[in-house]
């Protein structure tokens, strides 16, 4: 049991169920046992890790990666997130559902930051209706009031 738990909180969880199995053929009733497996197979059936259930080095990565999107280093908590992903795959984890939707939202983000970028060469051109265009899409993509502000400032030059 000593040797499942290590293995349940250091997030290997595949490697855990096969020793909670064998505790519960020992020990049927041993609840302890029997709620960490469910609670192990769940995490590798659904993809769904509670932060504090993460492997120590990806619980880390992850969370400087959700530090470095919240200045806008897209790129940065990008490259954060696949470390993260690898230590995952390293403890047996193939399936990390928030890290997934996290890097969906991270390129959502780069993707407007470069859309944004365009917005602000066409405006320095002068195609001022274009770079406001862009820089709405932006705004529309990620909510962000950095770009909406944008929009707003190059409609004022236009009017």
């Amino acid at each position: 049991m000593e040797e499942a738990e290590k293995l349940f909180y250091s997030g290997r969880y595949s490697e855990a169920v096969r020793l909670f199995d064998r505790v519960l053929h020992l020990e049927p009733k041993w609840e302890r046992a029997r709620q960490h497996r469910l609670e192990a197979e769940n995490y590798l059936r659904t993809g769904y890790i509670p932060p504090v259930a993460l492997p120590s080095e990806a619980a880390s990565a992850f969370g400087k990666a959700q530090s470095a999107s919240r200045v806008g280093r897209y790129e940065d908590a990008l490259a954060l997130l696949q470390k993260a992903h690898l230590s995952m795959r390293q403890a047996g984890i193939q399936r990390w559902q928030e890290g997934l939707d996290f890097e969906q939202k991270l390129q959502e983000n780069i993707d407007a930051e470069k859309v944004y970028q365009e917005g602000g060469q066409l405006f320095a051109e002068g195609r001022l209706d274009e770079a406001i265009e862009r820089v709405e899409s932006a705004a529309r993509a990620t909510g962000l009031p950095k770009y909406r502000d944008r929009a707003q400032s190059y409609r004022r030059v236009r009017d």
